[in-house]
């Protein structure tokens, strides 16, 4: 599928709000349900997360339900006033102003003594930036999507814990943006506004030191909203009346990009309404469809800009050989990311495995071969099978992209698992530069999709169904 009909797949309301996301901050409190003012409830929010917007508050449903902004600024704004508050403001790209608030020294102090938590427990923030901002909408996320999570913000990186042999370490520390730990794993976040030099984000590695840890970059960039205006659906719907010629207009040089992004969402989503009517009652959903296109785009920019500059470090790129993981995630779509796969017999990558090769499979963890260390393998009966997430994985598209020849010379294949046909494509070039035809060694696969690939001169060629 395409990058847009990816994110349309799985773009999903939150599985969890009001009540039931409250619910979540108290179990991670490790407090029982208090019977506390809106206000209140807005600064467990903060002392949480380091930071609060009105869209979340919105969102989330919790802890003001069906209000309007204005009413939400103006309780925000009272706290402000109050001084438990702070309200530091993000000018946007229209003019307009996103507030992000976060707990003053008397707001900390009062709601750490309210709920019963010592202040130590979840320090209170330096500062108020959108850099907040972006990092606790991570977290958040995951919860408002069904994760049992617990984490901790701005944690510093012992050097017991970093193993450290050499003076480089000692020299210098880590100080982790959060540590998450879900599914009994525990990943290290570093949060990324664009902000930071290629150089400086792949720097970070060879402090960690360690290739048996996960680290995972979010990255976030400010996009305004985009709106749809439903005079251009009318028109559409009017013009397309059924989903065959919907797909032939995706092919159309004289329609806009804007009304085929349209068109593609509407498809993806499997509508069982016109789709006037379908924009009608999701119009937010379809701008924030495209809105997250490009938040993800800014997230394959950097993860490109990653894998390029680690091939030319040996110590990072000996790392990603070791079997490392740096995943790449766009906060708002972190619960759709790989790097919560699950693994064993009855995760998603044996799941594929068995697909393609039967039931009867043997599958193995921590494979190392060809120079690499591999999270997953089977083994059929003339050699081994390797899976790499490279759409959300740098090191794993570093693994794979050093390892592909050895493996197109052995009885090995090499699974390779994209998200979207043209991060699919980009890496089928990359592998092809002196080489027309990778065989039938490497495989490509879609998320979404029941067809494996194999790539002649570059491109993509359909092979068979799974």
């Amino acid at each position: 599928m395409n990058k847009l009909s990816y994110i349309s797949n799985k773009y999903k309301e939150n599985d969890i709000e009001g009540e039931d996301f409250g619910a979540e901050l108290y179990n991670i409190l490790n407090l029982p349900q208090k019977n506390l003012y809106g206000a209140r409830k807005a600064e467990i929010i903060a002392l949480l997360f380091g930071a609060i917007t009105n869209t979340q508050v919105r969102r989330l449903k919790w802890p003001y339900v069906d209000m309007d902004p204005e009413t939400i600024n103006r309780t925000l704004s009272r706290e402000v006033r109050m001084g438990n508050m702070v309200q530091t403001i993000l000018k946007k790209e229209d003019n307009g102003a996103r507030r992000i608030y976060g707990l003053t020294r008397q707001g900390h102090e009062r709601i750490c003594k309210t709920i019963g938590i010592t202040e130590n427990s979840y320090p209170l923030r330096n500062s108020i930036r959108f850099h907040e901002y972006a990092l606790g909408l991570f977290f958040q996320t995951l919860i408002s999507h069904g994760y049992k999570i617990n984490f901790q913000l701005e944690q510093l990186i012992s050097q017991y814990e970093l193993k450290s042999t050499n003076t480089l370490n000692k020299k210098f520390s880590v100080r982790a943006d959060g540590i998450l730990y879900v599914y009994n794993k525990k990943y290290y976040i570093e949060q990324d506004m664009g902000t930071e030099t290629i150089g400086k984000l792949v720097g970070k590695i060879k402090y960690y030191n360690d290739s048996s840890k996960t680290i995972i970059f979010s990255f976030y960039k400010a996009v305004q909203k985009l709106k749809i205006n439903y005079q251009d659906v009318l028109f559409l719907d009017e013009k397309y009346k059924t989903s065959e010629k919907m797909k032939k207009a995706l092919n159309d040089e004289n329609l806009s990009n804007e009304h085929k992004k349209i068109l593609d969402i509407y498809l993806s989503r499997n509508e069982n309404k016109s789709l006037a009517d379908a924009v009608a009652v999701e119009i937010n959903a379809y701008s924030d469809i495209l809105r997250l296109e490009k938040q993800y785009n800014f997230k394959t920019m950097r993860l490109w800009g990653m894998f390029n500059y680690i091939l030319g470090q040996s110590f990072e790129k000996e790392l990603c050989l070791k079997g490392m993981h740096l995943y790449c995630v766009t906060p708002e779509l972190a619960y759709a990311s790989n790097a919560f796969r699950r693994f064993g017999t009855k995760g998603k990558s044996c799941k594929i495995f068995k697909r393609l090769y039967g039931k009867n499979i043997v599958y193995e963890r921590l494979k190392k071969a060809h120079g690499a260390c591999f999270d997953e393998c089977i083994h059929i009966e003339n050699g081994n099978v390797y899976i790499e997430y490279v759409e959300d994985d740098v090191a794993g598209l570093v693994r794979a992209y050093l390892t592909y020849k050895s493996i197109m010379d052995s009885n090995d294949k090499l699974l390779i698992h994209c998200n979207s046909d043209s991060f699919a494509e980009k890496v089928a070039q990359l592998f092809c530069e002196k080489i027309n035809y990778l065989g039938h060694n490497i495989i490509f696969i879609l998320e979404g999709e029941n067809e494996y690939y194999e790539v002649k001169f570059g491109t993509l060629i359909p092979v068979a169904q799974y």
